[in-house]
């Protein structure tokens, strides 16, 4: 079994720390019981691969074309 150190919020801690004593387990078990439930989940969801290749291209929010290309011949020009 491998340790770590996570950090998590005040109140996340101490629902966590009720949530074992009220089930008589520890704090950890009830973590890797969590982490379970969340990774079966996520295996139960199939990626599409090129999905998730064609989204790392994406830009976040609007981009003008015209402008860009404007700001890249100024800067190449060292305008």
């Amino acid at each position: 079994m491998q340790r770590m150190q996570v950090y998590i919020p005040e109140k996340l801690f101490t629902h966590l720390k009720s949530r074992a004593a009220i089930e008589e387990v520890s704090m950890s078990d009830l973590v890797r019981k969590g982490l379970r439930i969340v990774l079966k989940h996520d295996e139960t969801k199939k990626a599409d691969p090129m999905k998730v290749f064609v989204g790392q291209g994406r830009i976040q929010g609007k981009t003008d074309a015209v402008k860009e290309i404007k700001r890249y011949y100024q800067k190449s020009s060292g305008k």
